[in-house]
């Protein structure tokens, strides 16, 4: 039953103009000096004294919760305040002995009169009208009648209130009191009677509904998965034409370099075979120009050598004469030398032992010489060496002479 009524009388919300008129900071001044005593509002700039003492006056919030019975308990009303309020210099003065604890001291004294007002309100509401017209008034003219009361005892405040109804089965109230209730009883079951057909036909928009966006959820997911495999396929198909066209480059490049390959190889070989023609005729134009040079450096070898041999023959003949010449005269010179050695022995008598080592020594000397003209008698040249076998004669006929002298 409850729930109808929040769902199709669900209160506006308050709209009025109460200014309460609070006051940040508000304080009182107290001030004892003697017998003099006075309270007042702290004014702006107040420096406070040794015979001041200050009580502030805050703004608090007061939650107060009460229940209101209609129609022999068959709805129960829950009241909700939410006070707002602010103490004045006339509540204090009026009630100097809330002091210092102000706003607890309200809460106690008028807490009775606030519910008292709540009460009075309520008592508008046993007619039933609220059930069609909702709670909404009510819960203004509960507001207005705590801020009036609370006014009218020099408090500041702003109330907001909020009335929850809670219903009860009629069986549990009839018992009591009969069934005096009739009329109300009759618009609560009328109004649960509209509420459950609006139960029934929200609780089925909202399955239609829940099914309408399942069913569009479903189309929604099953167009999003035909295009995802539409991009899919789309995407593995662009990925095997470039893999096959990629692949058919690949392979025309492979061709292409193969064939170049085979080309450069070609030109490679072609180019071999020429360089090896071209070394080949250098090489025979080389051994050519070269076995032509080496004929004629033989050539001129030659007639350099029989030039030089002609003038070696020619040297060798005019040398051999000059030695013949020099030797003639030499031997010419050893006869005389012999002859002279003959008569000087004979007339001086000279040692004959220093004779033969002398001749013996000179012996020596001409067959020297006659083993140097059988070297030089193998080259080309005719030498003629008689004149030592002359000299080698004489003087061995005078050491023979020598040795046998007595």
């Amino acid at each position: 039953m409850d729930d109808w009524f929040l769902l199709k009388l669900e209160s506006p919300g308050h709209h009025e103009d109460w200014e309460p008129g609070f006051e940040a900071g508000r304080c009182l001044v107290y001030t004892r000096l003697g017998p003099y005593r006075q309270l007042r509002l702290r004014p702006p700039g107040f420096q406070p004294r040794f015979y001041h003492k200050l009580y502030p006056l805050p703004i608090e919030t007061w939650l107060l919760n009460t229940q209101s019975c209609l129609n022999g308990g068959l709805c129960c009303l829950e009241i909700n305040l939410k006070i707002r309020f602010q103490a004045t210099l006339r509540y204090v003065e009026n009630n100097p002995e809330s002091l210092p604890q102000v706003n607890d001291y309200i809460r106690s004294q008028l807490e009775t009169l606030v519910l008292d007002a709540v009460e009075g309100e309520m008592t508008a509401l046993a007619d039933g009208h609220w059930l069609d017209t909702g709670l909404a008034e009510a819960e203004i003219q509960v507001a207005s009648a705590v801020n009036e009361t609370l006014a009218l005892h020099h408090v500041q405040c702003r109330t907001h209130c909020q009335i929850t109804p809670h219903f009860h089965s009629l069986h549990d109230t009839e018992k009591k009191e009969g069934f005096i209730y009739k009329d109300a009883y009759l618009k609560i079951l009328r109004r649960q009677l509209e509420f459950e057909r609006h139960r029934q036909w929200e609780l089925k928009r909202q399955q239609e509904e829940t099914l309408k966006q399942e069913l569009e959820q479903l189309r929604l997911s099953l167009e999003a998965t035909y295009q995802k495999q539409s991009e899919e396929a789309q995407h593995r198909k662009k990925q095997l034409e470039a893999q096959y066209e990629f692949n058919a480059q690949q392979q025309k490049m492979e061709a292409k370099l193969h064939q170049q390959k085979l080309i450069h190889q070609t030109r490679l070989e072609e180019m071999e075979l020429e360089r090896k023609i071209i070394r080949s005729r250098k090489r025979r134009e080389v051994e050519a120009k070269l076995k032509a040079e080496k004929a004629a450096h033989l050539k001129n070898l030659q007639e350099t050598e029989r030039k030089i041999q002609k003038e070696l023959t020619e040297s060798q003949l005019e040398a051999q004469r000059e030695r013949e010449q020099m030797r003639d005269k030499e031997i010419d010179g050893y006869e005389k030398l012999l002859n002279d050695i003959r008569f000087e022995a004979a007339s001086k008598l000279r040692d004959k032992d220093e004779i033969i080592s002398a001749l013996e020594a000179q012996l020596e000397e001409i067959r020297a010489l006659q083993k140097t003209g059988t070297e030089l008698a193998t080259t080309e040249s005719p030498v003629n060496y008689s004149w030592l076998d002359r000299l080698a004669h004489l003087t061995g006929r005078l050491l023979f002479f020598y040795r046998n002298r007595g």
